[in-house]
């Protein structure tokens, strides 16, 4: 589901993911690692698989940003949609994104 949001600059930006069962995590986005990532800048859209430390917890992360809201602080305005992934999922984006673009530099052993 989609999930909006306004930001200033500076201010923390809680992802809210919600599971298959209906319970809530919320997971500040600086403090989720990125692991794979592919986007189309011209359009102002960022994928990437993501994790919050947390032991074989990945989740994907849609980000689209409205047109006018490019800065030098990234996407302040739009809507998300974060799910949670397996590990494996992670993997096969990572490995299907590396071809199109050099992935994070990242070991991510759990």
């Amino acid at each position: 589901m989609r999930k909006y949001f306004d930001l200033i600059p500076g201010e923390p930006f809680l992802l809210e993911i919600t599971d298959d069962k209906g319970g809530t995590t919320f997971v500040e986005f600086k403090d989720a690692a990125e692991y794979a990532v592919i986007g189309n800048l011209y359009a102002n859209i960022n994928d990437s698989v993501r994790t919050a430390g947390l032991a074989d917890k990945f989740f994907r992360l849609t980000l689209v940003g409205d047109e006018d809201q490019v800065s030098a602080y990234g996407i302040q305005r739009g809507w998300y949609v974060a799910r949670w992934i397996s590990r494996e999922e992670a993997d096969r984006l990572r490995q299907s994104w590396s071809i199109l673009r050099k992935q994070p530099n990242r070991d991510f052993e759990v």
